[in-house]
């Protein structure tokens, strides 16, 4: 397969990758709501990261996203 080929199977399988992330999304946004998926998320980046800083802010955004 020439280069030009490899870069065309490349750039298909990352719009598939990007096609079917919005897919899951769409899905457990519709099942579960915004909201609970914001914080999900949330709370999944905050775990990855060791930041202090970011436990301390990802706390008062959760506490405005549990009053909505």
């Amino acid at each position: 397969m020439t280069s030009f080929g490899l870069q065309l199977k490349k750039q298909y399988i990352k719009q598939w990758g990007n096609d079917m992330l919005k897919a899951l999304l769409a899905k457990a946004i519709k099942k579960h709501g915004l909201k609970a998926i914001l914080i999900k998320v949330g709370d999944v980046a905050v775990k990855a990261t060791k930041s202090k800083d970011d436990d301390k802010v990802w706390a008062k955004v959760k506490k405005v996203l549990d009053t909505l």
